[in-house]
């Protein structure tokens, strides 16, 4: 209960981020925020599709492969 709560804030949070980030390129012209934007947009993508726990699942999966050959 605890941990979804965290995650929900940490989105929360890095929704914000990201707009100001936005606001910000559209505010100034020659695009100084577009590595900052784009690193927040692939952790917030990260967090969305719960990238981490799959990727752990998948390598225990192949690990245990490994280890029964």
């Amino acid at each position: 209960m605890v941990q979804a709560k965290i995650y929900e804030a940490i989105r929360f949070t890095l929704q914000c981020i990201i707009s100001i980030y936005i606001a910000l390129e559209i505010a100034i012209p020659p695009n100084l925020y577009t590595k900052q934007l784009v690193f927040c947009l692939i952790i917030y993508i990260i967090l969305t599709y719960k990238v981490v726990p799959k990727m752990i699942n998948t390598f225990s999966r192949y690990i245990n492969l490994i280890k029964l050959k």
